[in-house]
């Protein structure tokens, strides 16, 4: 719907100059010219005006509909705009909720990385999904389709991540290998969530634009920090934390 709504705004676009064109040869043949040829004679003009008057109440009646279509549109596009700056306004609590969660889920994974015993997954969050809807739904033609990728990304993803740990929790591995390999695994996930909702705070407080470029080395590594993940420690073997990230980068970056 909205790929179809930033498709009619950019034929709208297009077809100002052609119908101002034609607006300003209307307005030189039927305003200008009449005086004109007639020797600036009332009259004459308003003959023309006669013989002409089916096609002018034509022009007229499509102008006043433009009119009324582009004032319909410029309200509507001004409402859309405070609508999505109210959501907007809720969009770093719902970030922060989310940076709490995927803090806790690290814990859990790397309680299970230490082979500690972990009953429970953390409290999923709920804010964000209603946050994230109204950002979608309220969103302009300029950063509507890469927000809404962005925020259904985050979302889909999260669901994913929470599948996940839930059956790690009720099944875990029985080797110690195999745990630390399936926490590397769930690590992975929760710093590509966390970089990409690091991303979005700076949007979200107004101070720069939508930053919708490959998650890189340094997005990934800071998202490592925040979530207070020692990351020289996690390797097993021939796989470490570092070297599953740089391939992922690799991969989405080919």
């Amino acid at each position: 719907m909205k790929r179809n709504e930033i498709k009619l705004h950019k034929l709208i676009g297009l077809m100002r100059w052609p119908l101002a064109l034609l607006g300003g040869i209307y307005f030189l043949c039927m305003i200008v010219a009449p005086w004109i040829m007639g020797d600036w004679r009332w009259t004459f003009v308003q003959d023309v005006w006669d013989r002409w008057q089916g096609v002018n109440v034509g022009i007229l009646a499509f102008a006043a509909s433009f009119i009324a279509f582009e004032v319909t549109r410029y309200n509507e596009s001004r409402q859309r705009k405070r609508e999505f700056l109210a959501s907007r306004a809720f969009l770093p609590e719902a970030l922060g909720e989310l940076t709490t969660y995927l803090k806790n889920s690290a814990h859990v994974r790397m309680a299970a990385w230490n082979s500690a015993t972990q009953s429970t997954s953390p409290s999923s969050p709920s804010q964000y999904k209603d946050v994230f809807t109204n950002c979608i739904r309220h969103a302009d033609s300029d950063t509507g389709e890469q927000l809404s990728t962005l925020l259904a990304e985050i979302m889909m993803w999260l669901q994913v991540h929470a599948a996940r740990l839930e059956a790690s929790i009720a099944n875990p591995a029985r080797t110690t290998t195999m745990k630390q390999i399936n926490a590397l695994e769930g690590l992975l996930l929760v710093g590509e969530l966390q970089a990409k909702v690091n991303r979005l705070f700076d949007f979200a407080r107004g101070i720069d634009g939508l930053d919708s470029r490959p998650l890189a080395w340094d997005d990934y590594k800071t998202a490592y920090l925040n979530l207070d993940l020692p990351l020289e420690s996690l390797v097993v073997g021939a796989l470490s934390l570092e070297g599953m990230t740089r391939r992922r980068i690799e991969k989405d970056n080919g």
